[in-house]
C-alpha cells in the first residue's frame, strides 16, 4: 500500500489497523473457504487451544477475544455442529458452559499446519525480528490504552 506523506503517523497507524485487520480477514477467509471455516471460527479454535490449560467458559474466550458472550455463543455453535468444538457444563458449576475442541478439529488444525506457516512466512516476509518485537510492543500498549478507555467510559 502507498504510504501518503501528507497524512500523519498516528492517524496513519490508526487507519492502517482496520486495512491491515481487513485485509488478514479477506486473505484467511479465501485461504479456509475450501474447508468451510471462517477466520472467525479459526481465531476462536486457536484461543480454546492455545491460551487455555483446560477448557475455557464461554465468557473467557470472550474476553481475549474482545467481543461478547452472544458472539463466541454463535461461533462455537457453527464450530459445534461442523464436530470441532463442544459445549461441556462445568464441574463445579452446572450454570457454567466450557467449549473444548474435539479430537477431530485437532486432527484438522495440525494437518493444516504446513500451510499455515507458509502463510505467515509471507505475511511477514521482509519484516525484521527487531520490527516485529516493536510492532508487538506498540499493539500491547495500544490494547492496554483501549482497556483503559473501555474501563473508564472514555
Amino acid at each position: 500500500m502507498k504510504r501518503f506523506p501528507h497524512i500523519p503517523d498516528r492517524e496513519y497507524a490508526f487507519g492502517i489497523i482496520f486495512n491491515v485487520a481487513n485485509q488478514c480477514q479477506s486473505v484467511l477467509d479465501s485461504h479456509l473457504a475450501p474447508y468451510d471455516i471462517t477466520t472467525k471460527q479459526w481465531y476462536l479454535s486457536v484461543i480454546v487451544n492455545a491460551l487455555f490449560d483446560s477448557p475455557p467458559q464461554i465468557s473467557d474466550v470472550a474476553k481475549v477475544m474482545n467481543t461478547s458472550h452472544q458472539n463466541i455463543k454463535v461461533i462455537a455453535e457453527k464450530l459445534e455442529k461442523k464436530g470441532h468444538l463442544i459445549f461441556m457444563s462445568d464441574d463445579a458449576d452446572q450454570r457454567k458452559v466450557r467449549l473444548k475442541m474435539t479430537r477431530q478439529s485437532m486432527d484438522f488444525w495440525e494437518k493444516l499446519t504446513p500451510q499455515s506457516e507458509v502463510a505467515m512466512a509471507n505475511i511477514f516476509s521482509g519484516i525484521e525480528p527487531e520490527q516485529l518485537r516493536l510492532f508487538n510492543d506498540t499493539l500491547t500498549k495500544m490494547l492496554d490504552n483501549l482497556d483503559r478507555m473501555k474501563e473508564n467510559g472514555k
